[in-house]
């Protein structure tokens, strides 16, 4: 009975252990800086936006609500020309977001 109750704690605490690296991993994806390259779209809707600023939008839409929090970020994703940039790579841009 000792035995069957370590099992079932030595995979609770395994299983805590890999959410916790799951979250801190996630986090660490977000940065806000590989979105550089969409700049001059956003600034200027007559730009396209180049192939690299759509890769990293797409692997940075996680982080969207995480960015619109934050007042130094949220002013490109809600800039005019960001519905734009994002439309046209096949991202949106969230409107409402959960509280983190």
């Amino acid at each position: 009975m000792a035995t069957t109750k370590s099992v079932i704690f030595t995979v609770v605490i395994i299983g805590f252990i890999m959410i916790a690296t799951h979250i801190q991993v996630a986090k660490a994806d977000c940065n806000p800086l590989l979105l550089i390259s969409c700049l001059p779209s956003i600034n200027d809707p007559s730009i396209p936006p180049p192939p690299q600023c759509c890769t990293n939008l797409k692997a940075q839409q996680p982080c969207f609500c995480q960015y619109l929090k934050d007042p130094d970020y949220k002013k490109y994703l809600t800039a005019p020309g960001a519905k734009k940039v994002a439309d046209t790579c096949g991202v949106s841009i969230p409107t409402k977001c959960p509280m983190l």
